[in-house]
């Protein structure tokens, strides 16, 4: 079985990163780490407050001022939530361009506060790039206010897997069978291929130089559910050696629920007597098949 497998990977850039000043204020932003928990990505942004002020004591906010996070599909900016500690624990994004008061600052010559953002269900959207604006607001105990604006940008990476539940179907002839002018015999356990994929995708089957069949007539018949959004091409094909067959494309298998789920493909083998003249070899017919799956 051949398998080609991309893992989900996130990269975070900061699209703009310029320091906002106000008053004696200044704000800024570096240093962005991210990890995945499930289909979670958890970022935690430092942001740096400078001020000649000393001993002051600032609020700080948060907002979003788009409803979506924009992208090869549109994120609903109420998948964010945000680590309040002054509330201590998170809170979800319902209101768009509304400040939510996150924590209080106090410094001296400077202040390194760590924002703390989850994006839900990002793991499993279509692979692409994706944008989060965001405004962080200070203000100070004499309204003194430093905000800035950067674009989140998300880099969500290609997911392609295949698996198979059998490597080599095969089919046994019998004796009785090697004279037998009608005989079609089926492999005993079915393949069955699952696919996960967050973009669209073409599946092959491949034969190999040492296929067996020189004597036989092969065949693959295919099925899967008829809602699975999976299309099957040239059902019931005669196989021969070396060969690469294009048998299914579909989109992403994200789910309503924007969960990434397996979609299943069943695949049939048999063989029949290639002529009345030439008897087939009594035996078991290993059909040396691999699969491989590769984005449109």
């Amino acid at each position: 079985m051949f398998k080609k497998l991309i893992l989900p990977l996130i990269m975070i850039y900061i699209m703009t990163n310029l320091p906002a000043q106000a008053d004696g204020i200044s704000l800024n932003t570096a240093g962005i780490v991210q990890t995945m928990s499930g289909t979670t990505l958890n970022l935690s942004i430092p942001i740096t407050l400078t001020t000649g002020t000393l001993n002051n004591r600032y609020s700080y906010y948060v907002l979003f001022p788009n409803s979506t996070i924009s992208g090869p599909v549109a994120i609903p900016t109420t998948n964010i939530s945000l680590y309040r500690p002054s509330f201590g624990g998170w809170t979800n994004v319902t209101n768009i361009n509304t400040s939510y008061f996150v924590d209080f600052l106090t410094t001296n010559t400077s202040n390194i506060k760590t924002m703390q953002m989850q994006i839900n269900g990002y793991g499993s959207y279509t692979a692409g790039i994706h944008t989060v604006p965001i405004r962080i607001v200070i203000v100070s105990g004499n309204e003194q206010t430093a905000s800035i604006d950067y674009n989140l940008v998300l880099n969500s990476n290609e997911v392609l897997e295949i698996t198979a539940s059998t490597v080599n179907p095969q089919i046994k002839i019998e004796e009785a069978d090697i004279f037998n002018p009608s005989f079609i015999k089926y492999n005993d356990l079915d393949t069955v291929l699952k696919i996960k994929a967050n973009m669209p995708w073409n599946l092959y089957l491949i034969t190999s130089s040492d296929y067996s069949g020189d004597t036989c007539d092969s065949y693959y018949d295919l099925s899967t559910a008829a809602s699975s959004g999976v299309t099957l091409y040239q059902n019931s094909q005669p196989i021969t050696l070396n060969q690469k067959y294009k048998i299914a494309s579909g989109t992403s298998t994200i789910d309503s629920n924007n969960n990434l789920v397996e979609k299943p493909i069943t695949v049939r083998y048999r063989i029949s007597k290639k002529s009345a003249t030439v008897a087939p070899q009594s035996g078991t017919y290993d059909k040396h098949i691999n699969y491989q799956i590769e984005k449109q």
